[in-house]
């Protein structure tokens, strides 16, 4: 074991340089020495080890802890005990479905992609499939048994517009992106797969700012740059935005526009409901999930729910009067006249003052979650989740598709990214990598 050599990547926190091929190849020893020389002679009897799980409990914990100051991470004896009995009862998971699998999950070459797994996500062991900002021991034996069992991995999610923290200015988008965190967490992709010597390709779907852009912003974002006649600089930035992104493509990365994704859920919509489904009300919504729909139930019990923090934006859209509102739009179609970008600003507003109830949003974002599992599914992606949090009606409306397509439940390949309150990086319970792009 000690002798293998991995691909190693920078993740420190420290790092100001962080370029997006910050890989070495090193062995397992020279690492050792190199980190933390005082485990020298504890770590020799290991080159003999051929199965991880005929380490005693204390041992593997001792072990769990070098490997995660390694990458100068502090796990805490808590998180260690915590992880020995997750990794039993994903062992378990994946032996019941998979016995044969365990030749690649028990051997000391995996250890390294585990590692980072953890890292990077919160798991625990629950008997509920989904919870929300955890990630249950079932996604996490359904992630492993797909990277394992697929000799080419693609990884695939979306990004949500990039806003910039409260403290700095709200309701607003940055300026630019972060590149540093952004390239840290593809190197965590990186890791996990090369470490696992796959073929492997990464599939970013991000906001572009033609006539579909809208429906990845926030209300409340909107219609901050909207009272301040600035709707043509939002777009502006969203472009900026998918322009860097685009910069950072390589051979195993693919920046992508979400806007067919767009297209798609609303010709659904229109599909499964009628062509003006927009106008769709909570008590029409609310007599179809009652007649054992379980798309409505889920987008009026669930979805809807979920977005009442925004119904101040949508009733009345935060503005005080129509005559105000009528002011307000022209004064944003004109701005926007002067940087050529017209169109796509009234097509903007159109669709937010047209479309505000939060019937037509909860059906819009059900199908958009229920018909992005079906992207996954149909392709073989493994998804996981950068967004800025996640709510049950998502992981809900990815199931669904699931279970109506394959008929009961199945394990999951999707897992959210850790996410946490306290983001100092110096212990493994104040790491986060949801909606990365915020923090320094």
């Amino acid at each position: 074991m000690i002798d293998k050599k991995i691909k190693y990547y920078d993740l420190t926190w420290s790092n100001k340089t962080l370029s997006a091929l910050s890989w070495e190849d090193l062995k397992i020893w020279d690492l050792i020495k190199i980190s933390h020389p005082e485990w020298e002679n504890f770590l020799y009897w290991f080159k003999w080890l051929k199965n991880i799980w005929e380490l005693n409990s204390q041992v593997w914990r001792q072990l769990l802890e070098i490997l995660f100051n390694w990458v100068w991470v502090s796990a805490n004896v808590d998180s260690i005990k915590k992880i020995w009995v997750l990794s039993f009862s994903v062992r378990k998971l994946i032996k019941d479905n998979n016995s044969r699998l365990l030749e690649v999950l028990d051997s000391p070459d995996f250890l390294m992609s585990y590692i980072y797994l953890l890292i990077w996500f919160n798991f625990e062991v629950s008997w509920q499939y989904w919870k929300n900002s955890i990630n249950s021991h079932h996604a996490l034996a359904s992630t492993i048994q797909k990277l394992i069992e697929e000799d080419n991995i693609n990884f695939s999610w979306f990004l949500c517009a990039h806003r910039e923290s409260q403290e700095i200015k709200a309701h607003s988008l940055s300026e630019s992106i972060n590149m540093k965190h952004f390239i840290r967490a593809t190197n965590l992709l990186r890791w996990v797969a090369e470490n696992l010597w796959k073929e492997y390709e990464m599939n970013f779907s991000h906001t572009l700012w033609d006539e579909n852009w809208l429906n990845a912003t926030f209300p409340s974002l909107f219609l901050n740059y909207f009272n301040e006649w600035n709707l043509f600089l939002m777009s502006e930035q969203l472009e900026k935005h998918f322009n860097e992104l685009k910069q950072r493509e390589d051979t195993n990365l693919t920046i992508n526009s979400v806007s067919d994704h767009y297209k798609e859920v609303i010709n659904y919509l229109k599909w499964r409901f009628w062509d003006n489904w927009w106008n769709i009300d909570g008590n029409e919504l609310d007599r179809m999930a009652e007649r054992w729909c379980k798309f409505s139930e889920i987008a009026y019990y669930m979805t809807m729910k979920d977005l009442e923090r925004f119904e101040c934006f949508h009733n009345g859209a935060g503005i005080a009067d129509k005559e105000q509102a009528q002011k307000l739009i022209k004064l944003n179609i004109e701005n926007a006249k002067i940087h050529w970008r017209e169109e796509v600003v009234e097509k903007a507003i159109e669709m937010f003052f047209n479309r505000l109830s939060l019937a037509w949003k909860a059906l819009y974002e059900t199908a958009f979650y229920y018909l992005w599992w079906k992207r996954v599914k149909e392709n073989n992606w493994v998804w996981v989740w950068f967004d800025r949090d996640h709510d049950m009606f998502q992981t809900a409306s990815f199931s669904l598709w699931y279970s109506e397509k394959l008929g009961g439940w199945q394990m999951v390949p999707l897992i959210y990214s850790r996410f946490t309150w306290k983001k100092s990086w110096n212990t493994l319970s104040e790491i986060s990598f949801r909606q990365f792009w915020h923090y320094d």
